[in-house]
């Protein structure tokens, strides 16, 4: 747990779980294919923002200036993907970056064809906010963040 003083406050975390840093992809820029990332949302003072899917593992990996912040786990099933999980690391929290992410994957995910589910609060939060989004995943009943 981390200490109350270092929690972003709720505005700064509505887009992204609560993760702390060690939970993160250590990849960096050791493989996966390079997305071009959806700037949806002004990340402000971000710095060079990549989205890589690793495939193999099932997961994109959001760089920010080379550094692993984020990333956002799927598994696939017969038929249908289903994103589990979304995490920015808490001091890139505040400036879109999980809106990035998260815009990237549905738009990457939603090309293959398959329908895509959702099963994580953050994304349900995500597509409250974006209902242009919606359209690229199939309703699973999840209402968003608690």
């Amino acid at each position: 747990m981390r200490p109350s003083d270092t929690e972003p406050s709720p505005a700064a975390a509505d887009l992204e779980d609560q993760a702390e840093p060690s939970e993160l992809s250590t990849f960096g820029d050791s493989g996966g294919e390079v997305l071009p990332p959806t700037s949806l949302v002004s990340t402000g003072s971000a710095g060079a923002v990549r989205v890589l899917h690793h495939a193999a593992e099932r997961f994109y990996e959001l760089l920010e200036d080379g550094v692993s912040v984020g990333m956002l786990i799927y598994e696939t099933s017969p038929g249908h993907s289903s994103i589990t999980h979304a995490m920015v690391r808490a001091d890139r929290r505040g400036r879109g970056l999980g809106a990035t992410l998260i815009s990237t994957a549905l738009d990457h995910l939603a090309a293959t064809g398959a329908p895509v589910r959702v099963h994580c609060a953050t994304v349900a939060g995500f597509l409250q906010r974006f209902p242009e989004y919606t359209d690229r995943v199939q309703p699973t009943g999840h209402r968003g963040p608690r």
